[in-house]
């Protein structure tokens, strides 16, 4: 059996949860569904961190507006335009401690051309059945949102339509909050309902949420 989500490193936050439904139906055709869930743009589910679709991540002014400075992109098909420009980018950290060259991130300088602002950025490509996240993908994911979070930039976390594989790692993400010793009661108390109270409190916040089975199953271990 491997490790639990709720093994990796915890570290404190603040937000509000409400309870839903929890269901466990497979989507028919999961990311692929079409939604306009973020046609108003990427919903905040913790202080600085949000999630939203694959056109949130190039929405330039609402990124702005919400003083989101970084992106983090979970869908294996999806390649953002500015990944093909020509000049290379570099890498956001030269900290030698992150022994993980992936997890380091992207720095992208602003682009007066497109209007694309000064971004951090990350592509993990998981598919839908992704069967990696606990060892894996998860403590990649975790290690850049809690560098920009720790420098006061905000970050978008996205898929394609942000319904699966980037609702999971938030789900994982306050599943991993709730065991700060320094948790607000009402992260605090998801300690206890696990995985549950963790899709319930994400659910709140963007209704169409709905992880695939292969996935969920990844969050209870």
């Amino acid at each position: 059996r491997r490790s639990s989500v709720m093994s990796l490193p915890p570290f404190s936050t603040q937000a509000k949860p409400a309870r839903t439904k929890y269901t466990t139906g497979r989507r028919a055709i999961e990311d692929d569904a079409e939604t306009d869930a973020y046609a108003d743009g990427p919903v905040e589910i913790l202080p600085g961190v949000w999630l939203g679709a694959e056109d949130n991540a190039t929405d330039w002014s609402a990124l702005a507006e919400r003083s989101i400075g970084a992106v983090l992109n979970v869908a294996k098909e999806v390649i953002l335009s500015f990944e093909e420009e020509p000049n290379s980018p570099q890498h956001w950290s030269d900290d030698a401690s992150i022994k993980d060259d992936i997890s380091r991130g992207r720095h992208y300088a602003a682009n007066d051309d497109t209007g694309r602002p000064d971004l951090l950025y990350l592509h993990l490509p998981w598919s839908h059945g992704q069967n990696d996240l606990v060892n894996v993908g998860f403590l990649q994911a975790m290690s850049f949102i809690d560098r920009c979070i720790a420098s006061k930039i905000g970050v978008l976390i996205h898929c394609q339509c942000g319904i699966s594989r980037s609702a999971t790692l938030v789900i994982a993400y306050v599943m991993r909050a709730a065991q700060s010793p320094t948790a607000v009661p009402e992260v605090a108390k998801m300690k206890k309902e696990g995985m549950q109270g963790a899709y319930d409190f994400v659910k709140a916040k963007s209704q169409t949420i709905g992880p695939n089975m292969s996935l969920i199953y990844q969050l209870l271990e």
